[in-house]
């Protein structure tokens, strides 16, 4: 549960800069520090709102206490994902042209066969 809580906001955040295409001389790409803090947050008051839905007051502080505990995670993760950052994009990139030159090389569906 803990993980899941700090996997699924990290890969919403990842997956949008990792989609564009960065120019070659932008290769630092780094999360901003304050995002730990802006994942915990945006957990907790997911959690408030879930709780106008339920009737367990305790079974909501657990689950806002679960959330505060994983911010240290969260952070380690981050910090992980920040230094992983620049190759991650490096090796996207080259994927990208080797899609590129696998498509240019497809054969034309409309050529006339032999």
């Amino acid at each position: 549960m803990r993980l899941a809580l700090a996997v699924v906001p990290l890969s919403l955040f990842a997956a949008p800069a990792l989609a564009q295409q960065v120019p070659a001389q932008q290769q630092a790409m780094q999360l901003p520090p304050d995002t730990a803090e802006r994942i915990t947050e945006a957990l907790q008051s997911a959690s408030k709102a879930m709780q106008d839905l339920s009737n367990d007051p305790a079974k909501m502080h657990d689950v806002q206490r679960q959330i505060a505990e994983a911010k240290p995670q969260i952070d380690r993760s981050i910090k992980a994902l920040n230094q992983a950052l620049p190759q991650i994009t490096a090796d996207l990139q080259r994927a990208q042209r080797a899609l590129k030159r696998a498509i240019a090389n497809m054969p034309d569906p409309n050529y006339p066969k032999r």
